[in-house]
């Protein structure tokens, strides 16, 4: 499957609404997706800057980035996913410009914003380079880019891979490409070959939220009990602040901050 098979499938209706949901609640999903949005939110003072969350999908990142006070614009190649977001954003009382765009080209003008985020997107872009490049681009001298990656080499990154093709195959029959992961090596080559200065970067997810052992059809296991997993993340992960030392990699994903000069 191609990079542009990869796009078509997320620019299709009832394909990725169908299994992104980061949902509400306290499961450990729940809670690993909530760490990553309060870790962003609270890296800057967000009032007033123009900011760009690209790849957007319900907007999560979006509406917290607008409810700081920030002028946010938001962009994702699925018209679905953005009527999901304009309508949580609306709930929520948070003014964004939703566009619909590719992130490898994005609609915008060079050096158009102040903070430039793309959060749980860079994964299922087929040249995560250009796209970073394009981050660069449209981010004006002295902003700062916010990026997540999900690690090549994270604890159950294996048993992971396994259970999405798995869950895919049962929703289109076939195994698409549409996943892609890095070492955090690899992924700093591609920031600095952006012109992007990496200032910080913090893992999450020692013990992965969706890691289960497959067995039959609609029947799978968890690899950790999720009560283990929730109390991990709280009392032992955020407490001693794992993801900031060597540890974040092999966590399941990876923030970084980075400068644009």
């Amino acid at each position: 499957m191609s990079g542009e098979d990869a796009k078509e499938y997320f620019s299709d209706e009832d394909t990725v609404a169908r299994w992104w949901n980061p949902g509400d609640g306290d499961s450990l999903l729940a809670l690993h997706f909530k760490k990553q949005v309060r870790y962003v939110t609270e890296q800057f003072d967000w009032v007033g800057k123009d900011v760009l969350d690209v790849g957007t999908g319900r907007g999560r990142f979006a509406i917290s980035f607008a409810l700081e006070g920030a002028n946010v614009y938001a962009v994702d190649i699925s018209r679905e996913m953005l009527q999901l977001a304009e309508n949580e954003s609306d709930e929520a009382g948070a003014r964004i410009e939703f566009h619909q765009g590719d992130a490898e080209n994005l609609p915008y003008a060079d050096e158009s914003f102040d903070i430039v985020t793309c959060m749980e997107a860079i994964m299922h872009l087929p040249d995560p380079q250009r796209a970073i490049h394009e981050l660069a681009r449209v981010a004006r001298p002295g902003a700062k880019i916010i990026v997540s990656m999900n690690n090549a080499i994270s604890l159950t990154n294996f048993v992971l891979a396994v259970q999405f093709h798995v869950h895919l195959y049962r929703i289109l029959k076939k195994r698409p490409k549409i996943h892609w992961t890095y070492t955090t090596g690899r992924f700093r080559r591609f920031l600095g070959e952006a012109g992007l200065t990496i200032e910080r970067s913090y893992g999450i997810g020692i013990i992965q939220p969706e890691a289960e052992l497959y067995i039959l059809p609609g029947v799978s296991l968890p690899l950790i009990p999720e009560s283990f997993g929730i109390w991990f993340l709280e009392r032992v992960e955020e407490r001693f602040r794992l993801g900031e030392g060597s540890l974040q990699n092999v966590m399941k994903a990876v923030v970084f901050v980075a400068g644009k000069d």
